[in-house]
């Protein structure tokens, strides 16, 4: 399903997450700072090109979705580990209720700065506890 992009931005902006738009009049580019990812890629249609999770376009459900624990799938543009099954299956019986992904893969702590029109995204060093 798509979702209008000022939908996903509204939600977002109002759950404390607003997204970073770059673009011009042929389209956009959406990025989101949690887990630093490219969320949208609009054309003038206003069609996203990629999947966004449908928690993060109701800002109720947006809310819920960055308050919950675990790793939190927001969708968009990113690299993935394969293969899956040996990395993320606990139980190879039971490979939906037992996927998980670990947070250290996809700490979602990224530090977005601009200038002069270029952005960086940062990873955020993590504490280092023994």
């Amino acid at each position: 399903m798509q979702y209008i992009k000022s939908d996903l931005s509204s939600a977002l902006d109002s759950a404390g997450h607003p997204l970073i738009e770059m673009g011009d009049q042929r389209g956009s580019l959406l990025i989101l700072p949690y887990g630093a990812r490219v969320l949208g890629l609009f054309s003038i249609s206003s069609e996203n090109f990629y999947w966004v999770n449908p928690m993060l376009v109701n800002a109720m459900d947006t809310e819920t979705f960055f308050s919950s624990t675990g790793w939190k799938n927001s969708g968009g543009d990113r690299t993935w580990i394969a293969p899956e099954i040996n990395l993320f299956i606990k139980d190879s019986n039971d490979p939906w209720n037992s996927y998980e992904v670990p947070a250290s893969i996809d700490p979602g702590d990224y530090v977005i700065q601009s200038n002069n029109g270029t952005l960086m995204m940062t990873r955020q060093k993590l504490p280092f506890i023994i």
